[in-house]
């Protein structure tokens, strides 16, 4: 069972870089073409290659990270706890 923990925590990890990975970039391409239009500069990107960044480079290079190596680490590194405490007040 070791072995199995092991491999699922370092799978929701991989995922949750992955996310992180997809999403910082998604923003930062957002934000960047949102202070264009506020300094009413050009688009920095056009729409084809906008688009081609987020349809498909963006989510392969987030699905890559998925393929890490397995950190035997993992397995000291403290999960949070789901603690729900309730009161009858």
């Amino acid at each position: 069972t070791h072995c199995c923990v092991l491999q699922s925590r370092h799978y929701m990890q991989s995922m949750w870089n992955c996310v992180q990975f997809w999403m910082c970039c998604s923003a930062s391409l957002c934000i960047a073409q949102v202070l264009g239009i506020l300094f009413m500069l050009p688009p920095l990107l056009p729409v084809g290659p906008l688009l081609w960044l987020v349809c498909l480079v963006i989510p392969a290079l987030s699905i890559s990270l998925v393929g890490i190596p397995t950190d035997p680490r993992v397995m000291q590194r403290a999960t949070g706890k789901n603690q729900y405490i309730v009161t009858t007040r």
